[in-house]
């Protein structure tokens, strides 16, 4: 993801921390740069579809409305080695 960000000239700031896996442990942290906490969700549909939703982090998610946004029929979470081969990280 970094070397996309470089590739395509987007300026960004990165600060690296221990695996969290939900929000609350990620709430916890002790942080320098300021911004919005997020959350980053890989979703999948049976198509083969796959979706990045970036959502702040006190904002639910309802997977069904999500779906019918992007005319899709049904999402999950795409799995942990799904996620690694795509992006480079594991989840938290």
């Amino acid at each position: 993801m970094l070397a996309l960000l470089e590739q395509q000239d987007v300026p960004f700031e990165c600060e690296f921390h221990e695996q969290v896996l939900n929000m609350a442990e990620s709430g916890a942290l002790e942080l320098s740069l300021d911004g919005a906490r997020c959350k980053n969700l890989l979703l999948q549909d049976k198509q083969g579809g796959l979706y990045l939703v970036v959502t702040t982090a006190h904002k639910s998610l309802d997977l069904s409305a999500v779906a019918k946004t992007l005319n899709s029929k049904r999402l999950s979470f795409a799995s942990a080695d799904r996620l690694f081969d795509l992006l480079g990280v594991r989840p938290g």
